[in-house]
């Protein structure tokens, strides 16, 4: 893996030679590691606290969202288990409704071959239950490091936080750097102009705040720390955004955090910035830290690296597949052929289309979305579909119209994806979650259409006596 700094670079230095801060997101990752890579970093962490300071605003950040990281470190073998449960569940409905489509056609043995499968369905359902149980419960006694009870990582943060001694900035120093954020955002100065611009429901103006400058008021914290000494700081910060970092070209400090970092320390300070899993790469021996946890986050970062990648290069085509699925999956009454019910094709009032078949997919647009949280991201696009269909019109009673029809539409949507990299044996695709969060800006463009059929039932009882 290339790093930003050689190892002749950093050799020389030792911990207690050394200033160490870690961002909020740094200390919220820990969470995603095996308990005893946890339990091994704390540890070596705990024996040099003199080295760490946690800025008052990475306290907030924390305890913002630790309740989500432990949660989701706790339940991660349970979620396995629903999920597992869900796409056995999921097939077993998938099989009956084909299944469904001949039980009319005399097809006995098909049928019989549906209930074999149904009872093989239900039994390893009942097998997955049982195994994924046995494999929680001892996960639980692993993970029990990370219970609110007794969260070594929050732990070790409420640590930090008294030996800082102090609560952050006063409320008007707030406002001065609030002010000071607009215009550096204004011309995405870092750090932090990326950041979560709008309001939650639930949330104060100073909450609002507060988040919304957080970046820039670590900075600022840890600025106000080194404040005319001889230091050399490391900041460790796992953000995938550009907040910290000018990424034209090479991957490098930005100048103006290089400026204010000189001009706030005294000659021959140096300031280093580096991810996680180099930090631990060039110093967790000097921790005596475990090769094997040293080894698992370095092999994590680099995969959770190809994930971010692969999503960035092949999000056109993760779009298309997923619109593809959708409409492979759902007939009649998707959201997208539902807008065919409230137009008139063949002269009556659709009311049931059958046969989808789609024929094109034209990602027209699409966007990227990087979350605050690592492992959370959204695809925003614009995509144009053709697809064939059979169509049925009611026009009135014992009357109705039927015939193909190929249309072409547009619309927005935006995908969820959620990343884990518990498993860093799968592929890249395997270790994202993608759902479909919503469909908007439905438009048909056209609709072609042959002849159609003219169909007239009768109630023969009325003619039978005449």
């Amino acid at each position: 893996m290339a790093y930003l700094y050689s190892d002749e670079e950093l050799e020389n230095y030792e911990i207690e030679d050394i200033l160490i801060i870690m961002d909020s997101n740094v200390w919220l990752d820990l969470y995603t590691y095996p308990p005893a890579s946890i339990e091994n970093i704390i540890e070596c962490f705990n024996e040099n606290m003199g080295s760490f300071w946690l800025p008052h605003q990475v306290y907030i950040e924390f305890n913002r969202h630790v309740t989500k990281s432990r949660d989701e470190a706790l339940y991660r073998y349970q979620n396995i288990k629903a999920e597992v449960c869900r796409l056995i569940s999921d097939s077993s409905s998938k099989i009956n409704a084909e299944f469904n489509k001949h039980k009319n056609k005399g097809f006995a043995d098909a049928i019989e071959l549906q209930k074999h499968l149904q009872d093989e369905l239900i039994e390893t359902i009942k097998k997955s239950k049982a195994e994924l149980d046995s494999l929680y419960d001892s996960y639980k006694e692993e993970i029990a490091c990370v219970e609110k009870e007794n969260d070594i990582i929050a732990g070790l943060i409420e640590n930090l936080n008294q030996q800082r001694g102090d609560s952050g900035f006063l409320i008007m120093e707030l406002l001065g750097i609030y002010e000071e954020g607009e215009r550096r955002y204004k011309y995405k100065m870092s750090p932090g102009f990326s950041d979560e611009k709008k309001k939650d429901n639930v949330e104060s103006e100073q909450q609002f705040l507060l988040r919304k400058y957080g970046d820039l008021i670590i900075w600022k914290e840890i600025i106000r720390r080194i404040q005319n000494q001889k230091v050399t700081l490391i900041f460790v910060e796992n953000e995938r955004k550009s907040d910290w970092w000018d990424l034209s070209g090479i991957k490098r400090i930005p100048q103006v955090l290089k400026e204010e970092f000189g001009n706030g320390t005294s000659e021959g300070s140096k300031l280093i910035m580096i991810d996680f899993d180099e930090f631990l790469h060039h110093f967790g021996e000097k921790f005596n830290m475990l090769a094997g946890s040293v080894s698992e986050i370095t092999n994590r970062a680099k995969f959770s690296k190809q994930v971010h990648a692969y999503i960035q290069n092949s999000k056109y085509n993760i779009v298309e597949t997923m619109v593809n699925e959708y409409m492979e999956n759902n007939g009649y009454g998707n959201e997208l052929t539902d807008c065919l019910t409230e137009i008139s094709i063949f002269g009556g009032s659709v009311d049931s289309i059958d046969d989808i078949e789609l024929t094109r997919i034209q990602v027209r647009a699409c966007e990227l979305i990087q979350d605050n949280d690592w492992d959370t991201l959204t695809i925003a696009a614009v995509v144009e579909i053709e697809f064939d269909a059979s169509i049925s019109e009611y026009v009135q009673r014992d009357v109705s119209h039927s015939g193909s029809v190929h249309a072409t539409m547009q619309f927005s949507l935006n995908l969820d994806l959620l990343v884990d990299i518990t498993d860093t044996n799968i592929s890249e695709r395997d270790a994202c979650k993608i759902t479909i969060n919503y469909f908007e800006d439905i438009e048909i463009l056209a609709i072609d259409h042959d002849e159609f059929s003219i169909d007239v039932s009768f109630d023969e009882d009325m003619f039978r006596d005449r």
